[in-house]
């Protein structure tokens, strides 16, 4: 920006006399960087002067001066040089919060065979297609294969067969058991799944546990099972657009013996769940289960009817489920209540359990079979009922640990004792008797400790105080206590160990002067490996009773002592 400043100084000039008028002349003096310069300029026009008479002895000077220019002083370039970071080197520590898996462990009830032989069923095979070959010092030859079809996606297709033969160094200690499972899962029906499965099962038992001196044919000792059972399910895999999940399914078996006794089991379950929303849930299930047993001397008819109704509220910290059963129990109504509560500690981890109710346990031949295979044919049958009070407490330790813990109050109706037949020449069968009413205080608990895929805990403890009876003097049969723990160990990359250990008080038992007794406790250990020899090939051995125990389970039937199984497993793709 140029500044310019004029000024008018006073100045003698001389006027030529050849000019009658005086000129008025202008000087402009130019400052530039704080120096003056005087610059005459021309003659201004007389046309001003004459607008404007100045004194003719003073002539107008103009002085322009020019302001300071301001401007930027040059400055260097400032550099921009790149620094790391220093190193950081401390831990960051994270921490995740992690609900509790809250996975419980059922043991349900096996058979119990007089062969100290563990399943292989807790491995976990990676292959779908195997033959599983085995033999034993007692003659075992044992079989296994499994064979798998079809995609997620569409349908899959099972099949599983199996066969155990052995016999025992006494006289008819012998046993043979096979197995046909098919199974096939439907997957691409429109939001629905259906499962459909065949099995077959077909065992072959005798009555070695005769006193000595009682001399027997081997058919007269025989003891025989066959099961054929059919089911399906249908299960909707996302509810309907109201809220409404389904997953009715039935199921068929018939059950016979090698004594013209044959009983038929149907059952059907309407099962619906409504979401009222996230935090009111209603449940509904129509159910029924009708039994038919036919023997040579009587038929018995044991059906159960019941709609089972359950209300569920869930809060942030507390859910509540109120269920109310009517139940049909031959044609006698009962009201059963379902009540529990449940409250969440410490985000989920941790799980504090009361809770309320009464239940029907459905007593079969099928079932009581399945529970001691030396039982005769059953003259009648009652269910039993079971009223419970308990209160627990489950969930995670960490990463790895889960456990489950329960006290319960039982009182118990009509519950089945077994006891072996009061005769001599009979004492090799069971009876089966009916406590009127059984009280017992049961404490029970379930450990799990699971590393990846590499080492897996689980154990199990079970104990029954009986301590009130009504009809008879002891709970015979009925083990006071049971502790299992199964341990599986993938020690390198080709190479898996196993080990089983069972432990049990023994049960009482009548004797056949009717003199109460009490079975001797008994432990069992077996261990067993499995490593890779070729990419389809396996070997396997199995020592089973590594102690020698030649123990009872049921009064008059030892089990087979130290026995060892081993064979090979291949794989078919």
């Amino acid at each position: 920006m140029l500044l310019i400043i004029v000024s008018y100084t006073n100045i003698h000039a001389q006027i030529k006399k050849s000019n009658p008028k005086p000129k008025k002349s202008v000087v402009i003096k130019k400052v530039i960087s704080q120096k003056s310069e005087t610059i005459e300029t021309n003659t201004i026009k007389e046309s001003n002067f004459n607008d404007n008479p100045i004194d003719s002895n003073k002539l107008g000077v103009v002085t322009i001066t020019s302001s300071f220019k301001p401007s930027l002083r040059l400055a260097s370039k400032i550099n921009f040089t790149a620094s790391l970071p220093d190193l950081d080197t401390s831990k960051i520590v994270l921490s995740y919060s992690i609900p509790a898996q809250n996975l419980i462990f059922s043991y349900q009830p096996v058979p119990i065979k007089p062969l100290a032989l563990t399943s292989d069923s807790d491995f976990t095979w990676q292959n779908h297609k195997y033959i599983k070959l085995g033999f034993g010092n007692f003659t075992i030859p044992y079989v296994e294969s499994s064979l798998s079809f079809g995609s997620n996606e569409s349908a899959i297709y099972s099949i599983y067969a199996d066969y155990l033969n052995s016999k025992g160094k006494l006289n008819f200690q012998e046993l043979s058991v096979a197995n046909i499972k098919l199974k096939t899962v439907f997957s691409s029906i429109h939001n629905h799944e259906l499962l459909a499965d065949l099995n077959f099962n077909k065992s072959n038992f005798f009555k070695y546990g005769y006193k000595s001196g009682n001399t027997f044919l081997k058919e007269d000792l025989k003891q025989n099972f066959n099961t054929i059972e059919a089911g399906v399910l249908l299960s909707s895999k996302n509810d309907n657009g109201f809220g409404i999940k389904y997953q009715p399914n039935i199921n068929v078996s018939l059950f016979s013996d090698n004594k013209n006794a044959t009983e038929t089991n149907f059952n059907i379950k309407l099962p619906i769940t409504k979401s009222v929303s996230d935090a009111i849930k209603l449940n509904l299930s129509l159910n029924a289960s009708i039994t038919s047993l036919a023997t040579p001397i009587n038929k018995i008819s044991n059906n159960i009817y019941s709609i089972n109704s359950n209300l569920i509220l869930k809060f942030s910290d507390l859910s509540f489920n109120i269920g109310v059963n009517p139940t049909w129990n031959n044609l006698e109504f009962s009201l059963l209540p379902n009540l529990f509560a449940e409250y969440f500690l410490d985000n989920d981890k941790y799980i504090l359990s009361v809770g309320y109710l009464k239940h029907i346990q459905k007593n079969t031949y099928k079932t009581l079979a399945g529970m001691n295979q030396f039982i005769d044919q059953p003259t009648g049958l009652k269910n039993t009922f079971i009223n419970e009070i308990y209160g627990g407490i489950k969930g995670s330790i960490g990463y790895h640990m889960t456990f489950n813990t329960k006290l319960s109050f039982l009182n118990m109706d009509n519950y089945v004792l077994f006891t072996n037949d009061t005769n001599v020449s009979k004492s090799q069968n069971f009876n089966l008797l009916i406590e009127p009413n059984l009280k017992a205080i049961k404490i029970s608990g379930e450990f799990g400790y699971n590393d990846k895929q590499k080492f897996s805990l689980l154990a199990s403890i079970n104990y029954t105080q009986f301590t009130a009876q009504n009809m008879f003097s002891k709970a015979y049969g009925i083990l006071p206590l049971e502790v299992n723990s199964s341990i599986r160990y993938q020690i390198f990359k080709d190479i898996k160990l196993k080990t089983d250990i069972s432990f049990w008080d023994g049960a009482a038992y009548r004797f056949t002067a009717l003199e109460d007794r009490k079975g001797i406790s008994a432990i069992d250990l077996s261990f067993g490996a499995e490593f890779k020899a070729t990419k389809k090939l396996n070997i396997y051995i199995d020592f089973n009773n590594l102690f020698n125990n030649e123990y009872q389970r049921w009064n008059q039937y030892n089990v087979f002592g130290f026995n060892l199984i081993g064979g090979v497993v291949y794989s078919l793709y």
